[in-house]
């Protein structure tokens, strides 16, 4: 269950990117930041921010369009 701290640690992550125009991958790339907020949030994290960062840099180093989402200037 998500909370208003991880959907704020959500916005704050999918903002980062310039996000994918096809539905499937745009929801791909928001469910791997979802589960990586979530993973964070059991381990005891609570700072949105620090969330938001953490779910950026799992998407960077380990989703499959990591490497082709960039970041938003």
């Amino acid at each position: 269950m998500m909370n208003w701290f991880s959907n704020d640690a959500l916005a704050i992550a999918m903002r980062y990117f310039d996000l994918p125009q096809d539905e499937e991958e745009f929801a791909g790339v928001e469910s791997f930041v979802g589960e990586a907020i979530m993973a964070d949030w059991r381990r005891g994290v609570r700072n949105k921010v620090v969330l938001a960062n953490k779910a950026i840099a799992e998407v960077e180093e380990h989703h499959p369009l990591g490497n082709k989402l960039r970041r938003v200037p």
